[in-house]
């Protein structure tokens, strides 16, 4: 982007004391999200009081000042947020989850390349149990692992859990993992990918025409899955078929 007054702002950012209000939105996250003894997540409208969203629609408007400021603003927090949690976590998106494991009628439920666990957390806290959390603990950024978090590969624990219904995947990294986890996967098991799509930041292109034929519509989660302003992550569901 050649924008003479956006560049001045990013230089003003990161040189004075524009910092310091970031820091104080991302404490808002760390202190209702990233915290173990809140029972209850913010709400979409609570969150955006604090940060800029998708659900404001603004992209692609830089020309004013306050916005361009915003949009800084929000990026440094999600590079704070990101130590922690790649999706954006909210009470719609932990309720609207818990509804979905419902229809599908789903106990057995595993999270592999979790990260730090605050998906699987907040799932608990919300009534959703997980039989097993686990992340190989090699992303060199990610801080605090939850203790339930257990150190094994993810095709490990997918061979392990046999009885396993759904597993959940959120934002694998941009290699073969989520095409192997897929192609590990039994006939009738769930993948639950929360990520972005084909050519962008997570996943990869084989992993995408692998999934191709095995996706199950859930647009009304979408429609209130909250993103950091500028990333295009969702969420989306496969079954997998026998093959023919």
């Amino acid at each position: 982007m050649n924008n003479p007054e956006y560049e001045k702002l990013v230089k003003s950012f990161l040189n004075s004391d524009f910092k310091k209000n970031a820091s104080k939105n991302f404490s808002y996250l760390e202190r209702n999200i990233l915290n173990e003894d809140k029972i209850i997540l913010p709400n979409n409208s609570q969150i955006n009081d604090f940060i800029c969203t998708s659900t404001e629609k603004k992209w692609p408007n830089f020309k004013t000042e306050s916005f361009a400021t915003d949009f800084i603003d929000t990026s440094f927090v999600r590079d704070l947020y990101v130590k922690h949690s790649f999706p954006l976590l909210t009470h719609e998106l932990i309720v609207n989850l818990k509804n979905l494991f419902k229809q599908l009628k789903v106990k057995n439920i595993i999270e592999v390349c979790a990260g730090p666990g605050w998906l699987s957390h907040w799932l608990k806290i919300y009534g959703v149990e997980i039989l097993k959390t686990t992340d190989n603990l090699e992303w060199k950024d990610f801080q605090n692992y939850l203790d339930f978090v257990e150190c094994e590969d993810a095709l490990q624990t997918i061979t392990k859990e046999t009885q396993a219904e759904l597993i959940i995947l959120s934002w694998p990294y941009i290699d073969d993992t989520a095409f192997n986890i897929w192609n590990k996967l039994k006939t009738n098991q769930y993948l639950l990918y929360i990520g972005e799509g084909e050519g962008r930041c997570t996943a990869n292109i084989k992993f995408f025409k692998a999934v191709e034929n095995h996706e199950i519509e859930i647009n009304n989660i979408n429609e209130t899955y909250l993103q950091f302003f500028g990333i295009h992550d969702r969420v989306r569901l496969f079954r997998k078929k026998e093959r023919r």
